[in-house]
């Protein structure tokens, strides 16, 4: 090993070819949200709106936690597994 190998740190596998939430802000907008589930804003807001999705109001403007959306959806696939009999 030369001296340059040695100081140089190895790389690794970019983190957004395994992470689908890598470079996801830690505040979403509606729109982000949105984008991220794939749905329209005017869907998404609705659910926020009716408490199906974490999400609050500060000042105008409505926004979700992203670890808030990441457990949720986690809890969403337990409820759906547990409707079709998994565990």
């Amino acid at each position: 090993m030369n001296e340059q190998e040695k100081q140089t740190p190895k790389q690794q596998a970019p983190a957004a070819a395994s992470d689908p939430t890598y470079g996801l802000p830690a505040v979403l907008t509606v729109e982000e949200t949105a984008a991220f589930l794939r749905l329209n804003p005017k869907t998404v807001h609705a659910a926020i709106t009716a408490g199906e999705l974490p999400g609050r109001k500060v000042g105008r403007r409505t926004l979700v936690l992203r670890d808030a959306l990441l457990h949720w959806l986690k809890l969403e696939e337990r409820v759906r597994s547990r409707r079709r009999g998994g565990r």
